[in-house]
């Protein structure tokens, strides 16, 4: 059974904090609380409180910024004419 777009998947007695699927992500910037901080500021805030490296982290994706720029279709393009040339 796969769970929806849920963060928190619980019954009226009780919650229960099962995750949420990764599409869900997109939204944690814009879910706000009432003094307009995001859920994900919240969670990063409550992270640094734990490890103060955890800042760190982004330097351990540098090579994976310039795939976000790219579009999905292009890379599916490029990838489909490296096969086709290494097929020849």
């Amino acid at each position: 059974m796969k769970i929806g777009n849920v963060m928190n998947a619980g019954n009226k007695n009780r919650g229960r904090a099962d995750g949420f699927l990764i599409d869900s992500f997109s939204r944690s910037f814009s879910i706000k609380d009432v003094d307009n901080r995001s859920v994900m500021k919240m969670v990063i805030e409550e992270l640094h409180k734990k490890d103060e490296t955890i800042v760190e982290m982004k330097e351990q994706f540098k090579s994976c910024y310039s795939s976000l720029k790219s579009k999905a279709k292009d890379l599916k393009q490029d990838s489909d004419k490296a096969q086709i040339s290494l097929n020849l």
